[in-house]
């Protein structure tokens, strides 16, 4: 691999508006990488010699957010490397706007293959822990296109609820702002996913599950706490298979890191309901401890039948059982998830079940992605595709029997 043809001395980073809380990650580590090895990180990509963008493509309205910040991006002199899931899950889309240069996440290792002379080498960095703050630009086509979807996102609910919830966030959203709490101290506990939910293409973007050790997890609980750190998130594409690649299991992690003194709470990000209802009896003990605030957990589904053509956890009454468990032994325990409408062979009795789980389980917030086909997935080739008119309607559905349960929620 050739490295870039000059001497570079200014480099913009980015990551999409709407990435994951990984791929932010990916980006400050990216800043890091720079700054270490003497480049000067610039705030405008019209100042950059070259310039990086981290995507996101987990579904369509990011993969179209990312596509249009690469136009947008494209305008200035800088070169354009794009990095993050874009490149694996939709290599064709990505070639028909930009010809360059593209790193995805699974390759992000081989960050000094493109800069071989670096004196600080990208794999012997540690990993970021906080988030690169993302903000929306006015003037970008990406926030003309997002005014229109929250716009849109107002159909179908109570004025009384638009005035309450949505417009103060319509309001908040005209003005630059932070996409994900940046105060938070950030361990990533792994990388990769070796599972193979039939409607993901992240997997083919991360590549193969990799634990972070034991042992330098616990070292970074260790450093955010002595720098002031009371909020501690644990983050992973798949957290509950932690260890699985070595010796432990996530409760084992767990165990350690709420064994350290000091006042924090830990929040958990990406546990499947599997790994709740696997761990049941070991993450008991460790609730009591009183140091886990929140756990999100996408359901993606409340119906069996979808479940399983999702080949997700299937058995709804047992994830029941173990959020009753857990709020049981940790009564404050926040909980949020994740739903996909629109599934190929959904019903309304499908959605309805969804939205029954919803209220068992009461989640604080619920994320709601309408299905779209990602290429080279078992979904993708499934019958009983829903009209995206439809899908738009089960959306509205949920999200007033939401609003009835005075819960949270946003679109994705």
């Amino acid at each position: 691999m050739n490295g870039l043809s000059a001497p570079l001395k200014k480099v913009y980073i980015e990551s999409t508006y709407d990435a994951c809380n990984r791929r932010k990650l990916d980006a400050q580590r990216l800043v890091l990488y720079f700054k270490v090895n003497g480049y000067l990180v610039v705030a405008n990509p019209e100042d950059a010699d070259v310039i990086f963008l981290v995507t996101c493509a987990v579904s369509l309205d990011r993969e179209n957010g990312s596509i249009r910040r690469i136009c947008d991006l494209k305008r200035f002199h800088g070169e354009l490397i794009v990095c993050g899931c874009l490149p694996s899950i939709n290599a064709q889309r990505l070639l028909s706007v930009h010809d360059g240069k593209s790193i995805p996440t699974s390759k992000l290792f081989s960050m000094d293959d493109y800069f071989p002379n670096m004196k600080f080498k990208f794999t012997e960095l540690g990993d970021a822990n906080y988030y690169l703050p993302t903000y929306k630009r006015v003037i970008s086509n990406d926030f003309i296109h997002t005014i229109r979807d929250k716009w849109d996102a107002l159909d179908g609910l109570s004025l009384k609820y638009i005035i309450r919830k949505k417009i103060p966030s319509f309001l908040r959203g005209l003005t630059t702002k932070k996409n994900i709490d940046s105060t938070a101290f950030t361990i990533r506990i792994s990388w990769g996913c070796n599972t193979n939910c039939s409607y993901c293409g992240i997997r083919f973007a991360v590549g193969k599950f990799q634990s972070k050790p034991l042992e330098t997890c616990r070292n970074e609980l260790l450093e955010g706490l002595r720098r002031g750190a009371r909020k501690i998130e644990l983050i992973a594409d798949n957290v509950g298979m932690y260890g699985l690649d070595s010796s432990g299991k996530f409760p084992d992690l767990l165990n350690t890191l709420v064994d350290v003194d000091g006042d924090f709470d830990i929040r958990i990000w990406n546990l499947s309901p599997v790994w709740l209802v696997k761990y049941q009896v070991d993450l008991i003990p460790v609730l009591q401890k009183g140091k886990i605030s929140k756990f999100h957990l996408p359901i993606q589904s409340g119906s069996e039948k979808i479940l399983k053509a999702m080949n997700r956890y299937s058995n709804v009454a047992k994830i029941k059982e173990s959020i009753s468990v857990f709020k049981k032994h940790s009564p404050d325990l926040t909980l949020t998830t994740d739903i996909i409408i629109g599934f190929p062979g959904e019903t309304e009795e499908d959605v309805d079940k969804t939205i029954e789980l919803i209220h068992y389980a009461h989640f604080k917030m619920v994320d709601i992605f309408k299905y779209n086909d990602v290429q080279n997935t078992a979904a993708s080739q499934l019958p009983g595709k829903i009209h995206s008119s439809i899908i738009r309607q089960r959306v509205r559905k949920v999200r007033r029997e939401l609003e009835k349960m005075e819960l949270d929620y946003q679109l994705s």
